[in-house]
């Protein structure tokens, strides 16, 4: 029989890794992103974070001197020079996890398991239904400004949709099918077409700017637009919902917000989690099963039973402000 070799058998601990820079994988890492076409958001996010751990470990170090050490330092250093919050870790450590793990495959450091830290399931800052219906309410037409005008319209489109802010500045008014009671998203996060139900009472407030706006002969291809009939910049709409949320004695400005009000209404709605994800193009169930755990108490339906509710015994359906 023959004798067992041991120095036959390949040593896994012994492979060798190329002497690459992080920042030569970054840009690799970049081009791919490129690749697959994702958002500048998405660029900007992985580029914040890297940021972060270039204070912690230099830009021009080899890749392959990262390790599970290496991760749980980056947390130490996150927590006690930084004072990050879990929250901030939490993030950091997730892109971290993504690009690494883009390293990983690309073979350029030994592969391991990255765990990233639970977040604080503490609830965000969200709108109550009370400031909603403040801010659903119609103001004056004859006497706010445009700007005030276009605010309560998006605040609407928000409330009623989930809507996240880039799709709603790139939202154009071919895109909303008044006939078929439809919104299509063709500007998303994930670069993927989308469509969610135009409800009854957004339809309303649709109906009433669009013919505002073709009284004055404005033919315009963006459906939220400035008194100038330009597209609407996400500062730009930040600062018009900022003015129009505190003139209504509502301490939240967050556009954000919105979605999260969103979410949480259709969960204490008792809306399936799966017809919540598609509603808000979440790629996984995880986000909407954890506001379930914090707020538990066909998919057009939903939607309207759920602006339905926000709608009970308010005055918005009787009354506007004084004219």
């Amino acid at each position: 029989m023959k004798k067992i070799n041991l120095n036959l058998i390949p040593d896994i601990q012994q492979k060798k890794y190329p002497n690459i820079t992080i920042a030569k994988v970054q840009e690799e890492f970049e081009n791919n992103l490129k690749e697959r076409q994702l958002r500048p958001a998405t660029f900007r996010f992985y580029e914040e974070i890297l940021n972060v751990f270039y204070k912690f470990k230099n830009y021009n170090d080899f890749i392959n001197t990262i390790d599970q050490s290496t991760i749980m330092n980056f947390m130490k250093y996150c927590k006690t020079e930084r004072n990050n919050g879990i929250n901030t870790i939490h993030t950091n450590i997730r892109g971290l996890r993504t690009f690494l793990y883009f390293a990983m495959e690309k073979g350029y450091l030994p592969k391991f398991k990255i765990k990233v830290p639970s977040p604080d399931l503490q609830p965000k800052e969200t709108y109550s239904k009370e400031d909603i219906q403040k801010l659903l309410l119609k103001p004056n037409l004859s006497k706010c400004n445009f700007s005030e005008y276009v605010a309560y319209v998006a605040v609407n489109i928000f409330v009623f949709t989930g809507m996240r802010l880039s799709t709603a500045i790139n939202l154009k008014v071919e895109d909303i099918d008044l006939n078929n009671n439809i919104i299509y998203y063709r500007h998303t996060k994930n670069n993927k077409p989308h469509i969610v139900p135009l409800v009854h009472n957004l339809k309303e407030v649709v109906n009433e700017y669009l013919n505002l706006l073709s009284s004055q002969g404005v033919m315009n291809e963006y459906f939220l637009i400035t008194p100038y009939g330009e597209q609407l910049t996400s500062n730009k709409l930040y600062k018009y919902i900022s003015t129009y949320n505190k003139k209504r004695n509502v301490e939240i400005t967050s556009i954000h917000a919105f979605r999260r009000f969103y979410i949480k209404s259709l969960v204490l709605q008792n809306v399936p989690i799966p017809k919540i994800q598609f509603l808000v193009q979440h790629k996984s169930p995880e986000l909407i099963t954890l506001y379930t755990k914090l707020y538990t108490t066909e998919l057009v339906e939903d939607v309207e039973r759920f602006s339905a509710d926000i709608l009970e015994n308010s005055s918005i359906n009787r009354k506007k402000l004084e004219l």
